[in-house]
Order: structure tokens, then C-alpha cells, then sequence
């Protein structure tokens, strides 16, 4: 145990510490699946009558003819949450799987609007899928590291980094709080990541924005710095209104 723990602590310094702590997740909620599903098991009555075919609870557990042992109610209601739309069709692995890949397609669309998205591979919800989705969400991490970079190395620092004094207009507002390129860089990586809102703009543009401190960044691939970030003068309609 000790060893082990020594190793999460020192992945955790890692670039993969984000992918270490998902295998736990799995983990401990497959165990919860697997003791939810005993306990189910125990308290089933094969001989529980059903209501009966043509009524809109059609197939599903009765509370009549309780035979005794656990309440019938409970049995009736985990049956229900194992009976949800396509749901008990699926194996514990398979619910955990789908999950995870909605959670990486939902990222993956805000990274890059334009994102065509993964066709499953080995099955829709298979572990071969989640690679898939995981390892394409990391790739485009990465990319958004390099575009950071290479935007906080263009115009967009000088114009929008912190002056002293300075006194925002509409047509030109600077950072507060930006003093140096990583700062710049750190922050624009920040909004494509970990942004609030994005969308595909003309000629390629990808357009974010972050509500929780109203920075914007314009990715334009045509551009030699590939685009710019500043605060946005007038929050969302600012990004509205890019083009």
C-alpha cells in the first residue's frame, strides 16, 4: 500500500496525473456497480408479480403480493434505475465507458469547435473508445500549449499586457493583471481549455471566451502569431460580436 501510494503521489507531479486519477475513478465506481448490484440480488423475489402488459407501468414491479423479506417498494425502485432507456442493456464497465466518453466529446467540441468527432472504435462504449476519445483530448491540450505560446510571443502582448494608469475604451482594453509572457501565455491557454464558451468563426477562426474573468482569445490559423487575447470590454456581447 505504501508503495503504491508513492507512486499516485509522485504521478500527481506528472503530466499523466489527470489520466492516473480517472483509472481510480473508475475503480471505486465499478466497485460501487458491482456491490449495488449484489445487494439488488438479495433482495429479489422471482415470485413478485409485474403489472401487468397494456398499462403505462407495463412489466414493471408490483407492490401487491409482498411475500415478506425486503420492501417490495425498494426492489421496484432499483429495478427502475436499472431499467432506464437502453441503460440495463449495459454492462457496469459500459455505463462507466459512456459516461467518460461523454465527458471527453463535451471537451473535445469546446477545445475545437470544428472538431469532427471520434466514431467509437471496438464498440461504443468500449475501453478501446475511451482511449480513443482520452488520447485525442491530450493531443489537443497540447496544441492548445503551443498555440498559448506562440500567441503570447505576438502582437497581442504588447497591446493588451498590464500599463499602469492605463485607462480602457472600447476599442482597446489591456489586462490587469499580465505583467509577463507566461502570464499572457498561461491565460490563454486557461480560456481555451478551460473556457466557458467557444465557436467557430470565418476563415478558419476559433473564437473563447471565459465568463469567470471575461478574457477572449482569437485563434486564427492564417495569422503568423495565430491570433491574439485581451479582456473583453463588454463581456459576452463582446464575444458575440467577433467575426
Amino acid at each position: 500500500m505504501q508503495n503504491n501510494a508513492k507512486q499516485f503521489v509522485g504521478a500527481e507531479n506528472s503530466s499523466d496525473a489527470a489520466l492516473n486519477y480517472q483509472i481510480v475513478s473508475y475503480k471505486m465506481t465499478m466497485a460501487a456497480l458491482r456491490l449495488e448490484a449484489l445487494l439488488c440480488l438479495r433482495r429479489f423475489d422471482p415470485n413478485q408479480p409485474r403489472v401487468p402488459r397494456g398499462n403505462a407501468d407495463g412489466g414493471q414491479w408490483s407492490d401487491t403480493g409482498s411475500s415478506g423479506g425486503a420492501s417490495q417498494s425498494d426492489v421496484r425502485v432499483a429495478a427502475r434505475r436499472t431499467r432506464g432507456p437502453g441503460s440495463g442493456r449495459l454492462t457496469p464497465v459500459q455505463r462507466i465507458n459512456h459516461r467518460q466518453i461523454s465527458v471527453a466529446r463535451q471537451k473535445i467540441n469546446q477545445i475545437n469547435p470544428r472538431e469532427q468527432h471520434l466514431e467509437p472504435t471496438g464498440g461504443s462504449f468500449s475501453n478501446q473508445a475511451l482511449r480513443s476519445f482520452t488520447s485525442r483530448l491530450k493531443t489537443l491540450k497540447t496544441e492548445a500549449g503551443e498555440i498559448s505560446f506562440t500567441i503570447s510571443r505576438g502582437h497581442g502582448y504588447a497591446k493588451h499586457k498590464t500599463v499602469p494608469g492605463f485607462q480602457a475604451t472600447r476599442s482597446h482594453t489591456r489586462f490587469p493583471d499580465i505583467q509577463t509572457h507566461e502570464q499572457y501565455s498561461n491565460r490563454i491557454y486557461d480560456t481555451i481549455v478551460n473556457g466557458t464558451h467557444s465557436r467557430a468563426g470565418e476563415r478558419g477562426k476559433v473564437f473563447y471566451y471565459n465568463a469567470r474573468n471575461k478574457s477572449i482569445v482569437v485563434v486564427n490559423p492564417n495569422a503568423r502569431d495565430k491570433g491574439t487575447s485581451f479582456p473583453a470590454a463588454n463581456g459576452m456581447q463582446t464575444y458575440l460580436n467577433l467575426d
